[in-house]
């Protein structure tokens, strides 16, 4: 019957440094084994094997770790497996939280924010997914971000810092504006290096930690990293000996892949780049001198660098469309403009460049038929006071001078999160929600093909914990004032009551005393009190019966006998009484009028 027997499970053993560290844990006491071992190295730790131990080891583990030392084999390692899991879960759990938090410390330094369309990685996250919500991304924090461009048809993003170095990523095919083959491994390494303290990734955190031979060491630069604040912290401490995925070699052999990450242009750093116009296949450059790069497609002579073109001179002048020679790189103007002529401003479009002189002349180059401006201002821009304007392919954006963002258009243009974007269409420019939280003001906008980049400066203002005091302040303040609020009112409606009171017994002795009631008429106001005859003056001249009759006195504990009644039957009486005596009598209407306000 040995088909019947139950098959045994695999238990994973531990081997090499593995081995090493899982038997620390064992026989150290816990204090010493914290942060020994990587969330990996957690992972790929198979608590089973304790099964496979001796009973005195487990025993000698147990007292290590001061646990009880009491009974069998079962025991002792489920008792062993409960601390070291539990131990697993805190140090993952702290983990997490240190991580969460040096985040949010690292996106109060400002940087680039994005969301809409990533399949070509123009997010810049690191990837090819589309976000509703703005991210930042993480490669460009606390680099003194100040600008950022795209196009409204283009799939390729930039960014300019405050000290000159400028940024560039998303699609490969695009203008990116490097050169031919280059890799993104080889140049993320260019561009941050081995030692980067804002964007270290888990790569460089494992090489940083195959420099660290022994746990104590460990632990010890791992502190020392986090006071210098170069490392996240999930990223002090990771497993020796971990080899890189890729050589130096193979990173310098380029790649097909789409530029996920923001890398340095480094033919424009340093130039003092002022401004990027981002076409569909062109991007042109200003300078804060006043000089002029472009570089992309140039089929229709839109980089405006005296193209040489590749069709004789006779088919040039036949062809519908001229061609000129393509610049992958970067290319200055030299001799398309004088050298006295300054260019404040540049803009493209499809297959077009126009530039704006410090004189005011327009320059145009490329298919400048299509120069008529189509664009309208609703109303409610009108409103606003704005900074910046962005144009995407069907959408656009605009910062205002309060720091404020709005959106409008369709694909990327709705101030709600997006669905879906063919469904999604928005006339009036609506606020950007997602950034208000302790993030600094918005300084500049672009709008891409169904994506948009917003920069952030750095954020200055109360803390977190100042926000909630204020708000436990203000909180209290307006408990404090509705009370003090139902405190008066309550007075009020005391008051008046005592004035009804007084009103209520005022009429009933004034009535008692000279009109009182007949005992046969005791429905209603038939009769009010006895008033004589003018005919008969021993007859009541509103019921008609005798004086004698009307001998009943109206009784102040009488459920009926209320103040609405008395006032009307004083009314049908045609008397007036004297309320003179009462207190405040004449607040009384005063008082009605702010209780039925409130009401």
């Amino acid at each position: 019957m040995a088909f019947l027997r139950r098959k045994k499970p695999v238990i994973r053993v531990p081997s090499g440094k593995d081995a090493v560290n899982f038997r620390k844990l064992l026989f150290l006491p816990v204090k010493d084994t914290e942060d020994l071992l990587t969330n990996q190295a957690w992972e790929r730790l198979d608590l089973r094997c304790l099964t496979l131990m001796k009973t005195k080891m487990l025993r000698a583990s147990c007292i290590a770790r001061g646990l009880p030392k009491k009974g069998g084999k079962r025991t002792l390692v489920q008792r062993l497996t409960a601390s070291l899991t539990e131990q697993r879960t805190a140090e993952i759990r702290r983990r997490q939280e240190e991580e969460e938090e040096y985040q949010r410390q690292l996106d109060m330094l400002g940087g680039v924010w994005s969301f809409g369309s990533g399949f070509a990685g123009q997010l810049g996250h690191g990837d090819l997914e589309s976000s509703a919500t703005p991210r930042i991304i993480k490669k460009l924090r606390g680099r003194s971000i100040a600008h950022v461009y795209a196009g409204f048809d283009s799939d390729v993003a930039f960014a300019v810092s405050r000290t000159g170095d400028v940024y560039v990523w998303g699609k490969r095919t695009g203008p990116t504006g490097l050169p031919l083959g280059t890799s993104l491994a080889a140049l993320t390494k260019l561009t941050y290096g081995h030692d980067s303290d804002l964007d270290a990734s888990d790569e460089e955190g494992a090489e940083v930690a195959e420099a660290k031979p022994t746990s104590q060491q460990v632990k010890q630069e791992s502190d020392d990293v986090l006071k210098r604040g170069s490392l996240s912290p999930t990223e002090n401490i990771e497993e020796e000996g971990e080899e890189p995925n890729e050589s130096d070699d193979e990173d310098e052999e380029g790649g097909d892949e789409d530029f996920v990450h923001p890398v340095k242009l480094l033919a424009l750093c340093g130039e003092g780049v002022s401004h990027i116009a981002v076409g569909r296949v062109h991007c042109c450059a200003n300078t804060k001198d006043g000089d002029v790069y472009t570089w992309g497609q140039n089929d229709h002579c839109q980089l405006g660098t005296e193209p040489v073109h590749n069709l004789s001179e006779a088919l040039t002048k036949k062809a519908r469309v001229r061609y000129g020679v393509d610049s992958i790189e970067p290319r200055l103007w030299e001799r398309t403009v004088a050298e006295t002529c300054v260019v404040t401003a540049v803009d493209v479009g499809t297959n077009h460049t126009f530039a704006v002189t410090d004189k005011g002349e327009m320059l145009a180059y490329g298919a400048t038929y299509n120069t008529n401006d189509h664009s309208s201002l609703a109303r409610s821009i009108a409103k606003l006071q704005v900074s910046q304007i962005s144009c995407g392919a069907m959408h656009a954006g605009l910062v205002t001078t309060d720091g404020q963002v709005y959106t409008w258009g369709s694909g990327d243009g709705g101030p709600e999160e997006l669905g879906d974007l063919e469904e999604n269409f928005c006339a009036v420019p609506g606020r950007v929600e997602g950034m208000e939280n302790f993030v600094g003001r918005p300084c500049s906008i672009a709008c891409g093909r169904e994506f948009t980049l917003i920069a952030t400066k750095p954020y200055i203002g109360p803390t977190r914990e100042e926000v909630e005091r204020r708000k436990q302040e203000q909180m209290q303040q307006s408990e404090s004032i509705v009370r003090q609020t139902t405190v008066v009112k309550d007075e009020q409606r005391e008051q008046l009551e005592r004035i009804r009171q007084g009103k209520h017994a005022t009429i009933l002795a004034h009535l008692n005393a000279k009109f009182p009631k007949c005992s046969i008429c005791t429905t209603g106001l038939i009769c009010p009190g006895f008033q004589p005859n003018s005919e008969n003056p021993t007859l009541c001249k509103h019921c008609m019966h005798e004086n004698r009759k009307h001998q009943d006195q109206r009784k102040a504990h009488d459920r009926t006998v209320t103040l609405v009644y008395l006032t009307q039957a004083v009314e049908k009486l045609g008397i007036t009484v004297d309320f003179s005596v009462i207190p405040d009598i004449e607040l009384e209407e005063e008082l009605e009028v702010e209780l039925d306000e409130d009401e």
